[in-house]
């Protein structure tokens, strides 16, 4: 029920007014015959609307409604008087009068019509009541909020400006309200571009401007990047202004394009090392490769992605790997761990690789996964470990050495001895030619240690064997001597950098000792997994009893230094040498390389 005051001197409409309200249920009227007498109920009762004949004797009708906007605020008050005092009605909207119904005609009408204007007039103090209520919450709102908010009218003038103007654009909010859109365009926006006058024209057409990112210009002249959401306000359908938030967003852009560039030197980095860089979930399935598997392994990307890890692990190393996985995951261990494992080629052949492996961390702190990175260390190993059978192989040369010295000596130093004891001239020649032969073993020993030092002390690398022949050919002194090399380019054999020395020792033999030489030929033939590098030739070849002899140290016609010196240089990386030939119809040396220690050079 509405309660309204109606102050009317006429006792019909009174009357009249007092019933009818009621019956239509909405009002709860009372009424009075002067406005003395209507100051003493508003006094008694809060009343939502007055209505007031303004032409009654007594008190004026204009100083009454001045009375109560003092006294009593913003009540909705409507005239209800006749025609023909235009000029007082005038003065009494001047005066904060709402409404105006005329008072002519059938008596029930005019009732209605005042009980419409009440309507009305109620509605509309209730939505103002409404709107100061939103608006002062909206600037509470605004004066504590870190975003820039503020309103502005139909001609895009800022009507409000937030405090936080001052942090985010470094102006204060007075040096902003009531500034012109040129003022804006100007400064502010100066380098928003075409966003700026395209959202006001979306408000303009009463558009609700959805969030987009633009640029401000600070009042020291940096520039800022915010969001900006802005909402049309409409009044009576027609666009009236327009409310507007901007979110200071540099931060957050500059953070998130440290991070973006952060990410792309990571992933560049990732995706451009040699090392194999992977990522599998807790049972082990691949989740993510780098592309190096492919060079390493063998596989594409996308044939090991959501397979399993441990068909490519050697059976030997794969219970390793799952204890610890297990060991992380029940221990909560987020420490990386290190070992070595084998991985399995997709041509079938292992490779060795140090494996660094460590725990994905979810946001919780649990354990999703595990990130790897391997690096192939098979050529380290195998340098390893032909370093270290090559220092074997010198303590022991050592040993032997100076046991046969020791043993020649005492041969020189005897018969020196009888030739100082002993006047026969026939027998001393025969004990100077023994002891010349002495010597002379001595001083092939010692030129043996001499080159025998060399072996292991480089670290074994990949070469091309077509190469090494092509130069040793070049520094062997062949004369007639055909050299046919016909070995494939791009075969590499994994080997001590003497190889060059077994090549070129080959190549003086076979012209030394074949007499009726004249071809020598290289050639690769497969044997199994692994190759044989074939030297052979067309001379008069080795004697069957003698082609396992060739190779000891001190057999032959000249130092008989040169193949087992060879045999020993290949054994390093694991190749054999043997000597297969058809007495008197040429010489045929067979290198067998092991499948590990051959391959087609990376770029072939």
């Amino acid at each position: 029920m509405i309660p309204v005051l109606f102050v009317d001197d006429d006792p019909a409409l009174t009357e009249l007014f007092r019933h009818l309200p009621e019956h239509e249920g909405s009002f709860s009227p009372d009424t009075c015959p002067t406005m003395e007498s209507a100051f003493v109920l508003l006094k008694s009762r809060a009343y939502d609307a007055i209505i007031v004949d303004i032409g009654m004797p007594g008190m004026d009708g204009i100083a009454f409604l001045k009375a109560v906007r003092d006294q009593y605020g913003d009540i909705p008050f409507i005239l209800f008087t006749r025609p023909g005092r235009e000029g007082s009605i005038i003065e009494a909207f001047n005066s904060g009068a709402d409404s105006f119904v005329p008072k002519h005609g059938d008596p029930k009408a005019q009732v209605v019509k005042l009980i419409h204007a009440v309507q009305k007039a109620v509605q509309r103090k209730q939505a103002m009541l409404e709107l100061e209520m939103s608006e002062k919450q909206f600037r509470g709102m605004a004066e504590r909020s870190s975003d820039l908010i503020f309103t502005i009218d139909k001609t895009m003038s800022p009507t409000y400006v937030s405090p936080s103007a001052r942090t985010i654009i470094g102006y204060d909010p007075e040096e902003l309200v009531g500034k012109s859109v040129e003022f804006a365009a100007t400064t502010i926006f100066s380098r928003s571009g075409p966003v700026f006058l395209n959202g006001i024209h979306a408000n303009m057409r009463g558009e609700t401007v959805d969030i987009f990112e633009t640029m401000l210009v600070h009042k020291n002249g940096n520039t800022i990047l915010v969001n900006v959401k802005a909402v049309p306000i409409i009044h009576d359908g027609e666009f009236a202004g327009a409310q507007v938030i901007m979110r200071d967003i540099t931060g957050r852009v500059r953070a998130e394009q440290a991070l973006s560039e952060s990410e792309r030197k990571y992933r560049d980095l990732v995706e451009t090392t040699t090392d194999w860089i992977w990522e599998t979930d807790l049972e082990g399935r691949h989740t993510y490769s780098n592309p190096a598997v492919e060079n390493l392994l063998g596989y594409p990307v996308g044939e090991i992605l959501g397979t399993s890890a441990f068909p490519l692990i050697h059976p030997d190393d794969e219970a390793r790997v799952r204890e610890l996985m297990a060991s992380c995951i029940e221990s909560m261990d987020r420490r990386p761990g290190t070992l070595n494992i084998r991985w399995l080629k997709k041509d079938g052949t292992t490779r060795l690789f140090e494996s660094a492996i460590i725990p994905i961390v979810d946001a919780t702190g649990g354990i999703t996964g595990f990130r790897g990175m391997d690096r192939d260390i098979t050529e380290r190993r195998r340098a390893e470990e032909a370093l270290l059978l090559a220092n074997r192989k010198l303590a022991i040369l050592n040993s032997i050495t100076r046991h046969d010295i020791n043993n020649q000596l005492m041969v020189l130093m005897a018969y020196l001895s009888m030739l100082e004891e002993h006047e026969d001239d026939s027998q001393n020649d025969e004990y100077c030619r023994i002891a010349i032969a002495a010597a002379e073993r001595i001083a092939s020993m010692i030129q043996f240690t001499k080159e025998y030092e060399k072996v292991g002390v480089q670290t074994p690398v990949w070469h091309d064997i077509r190469t090494i022949v092509d130069r040793a050919a070049r520094k062997a002194a062949c004369g007639d001597v055909v050299i046919q090399n016909d070995l494939p380019s791009g075969f590499e054999i994994f080997s001590d950098p003497l190889i060059v020395k077994v090549i070129y020792n080959l190549i003086e033999n076979a012209v030394r000792y074949g007499n009726t030489i004249t071809t020598i030929r290289f050639q690769l033939i497969e044997c199994g997994a692994d190759r044989l590098v074939i030297c052979e030739d067309d001379g008069d070849g080795v004697a069957a009893d003698e082609k396992e002899k060739i190779f000891e140290r001190g057999f032959g016609r000249n130092t008989g230094l040169g193949l087992a010196l060879s045999r020993e240089i290949l054994g390093i990386t694991g190749i054999t040498i043997t000597e297969n030939g058809e007495p008197g119809r040429g010489a045929r040396f067979e290198m067998r390389v092991p499948h590990a220690s051959c391959r087609i050079a990376p770029d072939f």
